[in-house]
Parts: structure tokens; sequence; C-alpha cells
């Protein structure tokens, strides 16, 4: 799997609001999901079936917690729990994808890495329009 598409599934993790947004909603959503950032890149670094079972496992622990705080940003802007739904998705593709690698199935392992690909499209957008609700005005 590409290092660009983990960089994308991280990136959009991140959901870097502006420091100095004026919605404080926006700066305590960004420092939950900046949390676990670290360690998601971390381990999106290395290439092994056991590194994207954990980074599944990453992404479960990060649903968890968006759902514990979710985001309510006005209509068209996607909601904390939206986001997590999408980071959800990740989780079978990065498992269908450490399952590909085992086995040296290249056909799945191409089928993974093109769902991956097609979440990480889409976190992007939403990530993008949830940015520029918490860019300050």
């Amino acid at each position: 799997m590409s290092a660009r598409i983990l960089s994308s599934l991280a990136a959009a993790a991140a959901l870097a609001c502006n420091p100095f947004s004026k919605a404080s909603d926006c700066n305590r959503f960004a420092r939950l999901v900046n949390q676990h950032l670290d360690t998601i890149e971390q381990r999106a670094q290395q290439k092994t079936p056991a590194s994207y079972r954990a980074l599944a496992g990453n992404y479960r622990q990060l649903v968890a917690d968006l759902r514990k705080q979710p985001l309510a940003p006005p209509l068209g802007v996607p909601t904390g729990n939206e986001l997590a739904d999408q980071f959800e998705a990740a989780v079978p593709a990065l498992d269908a994808y450490a399952t590909a690698l085992e086995t040296h199935n290249v056909q799945r392992t191409a089928e993974a890495e093109r769902r991956l690909e097609h979440i990480a499209r889409q976190e992007q957008q939403s990530v993008t329009r949830l940015e520029a609700f918490c860019r300050p005005r």
C-alpha cells in the first residue's frame, strides 16, 4: 500500500482546525483527533500486516473517542459522528489489506487499496468542509 494513501488517511484524521479559531468546539475536536495522530502516523510508516492491523485498532479507538464527544456544526458541515462513520469505514479495509498481504493475494490487495483510496478521498472532502467551518472569519 502506498504511503500516500496512509498519509491521506492520517491527514484526514488530523482535522487541524485553525488554532486561532473562535469556535471552542473546533479546538476541542481538533485536540481530540490530534492526540491519535502521532500513533496513526507512526503505524502508517510500517509496511507489515501486523502494523496495518494495529492501525485499524488505532482507527477503532479514534472512532470511539469521536462518538463520545461529537462535534455539531451547522448544516452542510460534517458532524463528529459523520466523520467517525468515515474513519470507521477504514477499519475493515485496513484489516482486509493486512489479510491480503499475509496471504500474498495480489487481487485482494489491490481491491483493499482502492477501497482505502476511496475512503481517503471522502474523508478529505469532509475535512475540507470542517476546516472551512473552523477557520476564523
